[in-house]
């Protein structure tokens, strides 16, 4: 099953109303698991530092966050 027609499907919904959403990767063995982090508006940073903590505790890592 093509997953391209389903990136976003579940964070878009939040970015329309102006809330940035993201998920963060929490698990690499067997199916993919991630969670879904939402903040407030204009929170993006505070959010993206939260996944990173997420990301470093879990030791998964994906692209480099700008500081």
């Amino acid at each position: 099953m093509p997953r391209e027609p389903y990136l976003g499907i579940l964070t878009i919904p939040f970015s329309l109303i102006g809330y940035p959403a993201l998920s963060v990767p929490v698990a690499t063995d067997g199916l993919p698991l991630g969670i879904q982090l939402v903040g407030r508006p204009g929170s993006e940073r505070t959010l993206l530092a939260i996944a990173r903590g997420i990301e470093s505790e879990l030791g998964v890592f994906g692209p480099e966050v700008p500081a």
